[in-house]
């Protein structure tokens, strides 16, 4: 097995979407972290709703096996805001696994601060509102705001029919840096 690594899932399986998250992560390149930028093949494009999110916690749970496999896994963070899967991968792995959204509210909270949500689409807005009283922060949520609405965004972009997503388990970022790199922390 390679060195430690901490494992950047893009829990659903959009190419762009992992390329973005490994492009940000390779700002942070040279702090003596390793990282691998992981995404989900079998789960849908975007994750817009509860019955995304169940997709995709299921595809994440099926891939541990083949990430165990892979890489020594120091850490993980599931780089999606609504946080699909993050308790259910520390059940299922014992590894530390941190979600961004968490992190977020976590970091305004501690400052005294109060905070809002820019979502992608409407239908992730009771997502957020849920995911906030979830954390204990429903008091200081100021708002959670759409970005769109589904009609102003590409169907193709953000739906594609099941039988048309790639069907492998997981896929590697095509641009990640191999294990031997050096990367970002969580």
């Amino acid at each position: 097995m390679t060195e430690p690594v901490v494992l950047l899932i893009n829990p659903n399986s959009s190419d762009e979407v992992t390329r973005i998250i490994d492009d940000v992560a390779g700002r942070h390149r040279g702090n003596g972290t390793r990282y691998v930028t992981v995404k989900v093949a079998s789960n849908p494009p975007a994750i817009e709703t509860v019955d995304d999110e169940i997709l995709a916690v299921q595809g994440l749970l099926a891939s541990v096996l083949e990430w165990r496999d892979r890489f020594d896994v120091a850490a993980a963070v599931v780089a999606c805001f609504g946080d699909p899967g993050v308790s259910e991968l520390r059940h299922a792995t014992g590894w530390q696994v941190h979600g961004i959204a968490y992190e977020a509210m976590r970091s305004a909270v501690e400052r005294g601060q109060r905070f809002s949500i820019v979502c992608a689409l409407p239908s992730a807005v009771p997502i957020m509102e849920q995911l906030a009283a979830h954390y204990g922060w429903a008091d200081m949520l100021v708002s959670v705001r759409p970005l769109a609405s589904r009609s102003s965004i590409s169907r193709q972009h953000w739906r594609t029919p099941p039988h048309a997503w790639n069907k492998s388990s997981t896929t590697a970022c095509p641009t990640a840096p191999t294990p031997s790199a050096s990367a970002a922390h969580p």
